[in-house]
């Protein structure tokens, strides 16, 4: 009897069950965010320095040869002709940051007031990131 009343009493002041952060639809959107951001990035790698007869597209700078166009990054984060390798491990470490964003989003805080809220909208920045490449690859491919 004694045992029971001990086992009730600690079953009512143990703490909720920790939720799972990194779940299947958490591990399924970084995936589809990473096929996004290599498509692009396989685009990009593809064009730079290419001789090319049409205007460019606004995401590159183009440099005009009387009929032919040599493309450029336009991005001053990568400079003007980034090599393969630094533009692979460069956005590695922005798709890290932004995988952790997400996953801080999502996981719950205790001293966060309207964490409940906030926590929904963890996928808003994965989203955003996997249209922008998808969008950017799609404009790459055009060319």
């Amino acid at each position: 009897m004694v045992l029971l009343i001990i086992t009730a009493a600690n079953a009512a002041e143990l703490p909720d069950r920790p939720s799972k952060v990194a779940d299947r639809q958490f591990f399924l959107l970084l995936s589809v965010e990473a096929a996004a951001k290599s498509a692009d990035f396989a685009e990009t790698a593809a064009h730079l320095g290419k001789q090319i007869w049409v205007p460019c597209v606004p995401a590159y700078t183009c440099i005009n040869h009387e009929s032919a166009y040599t493309v450029l990054e336009n991005d001053p984060w990568f400079g003007k002709r980034p090599s393969t390798g630094r533009m692979i491990w460069e956005n590695f470490g922005l798709f890290g940051v932004e995988s952790l964003i997400a996953y801080q989003i999502k996981k719950p805080h205790q001293w966060l007031p309207g964490d409940r809220l906030i926590r929904k909208f963890w996928w808003v920045p994965l989203v955003y990131q996997t249209q922008a490449h998808a969008r950017f690859a799609y404009h790459n491919s055009r060319f």
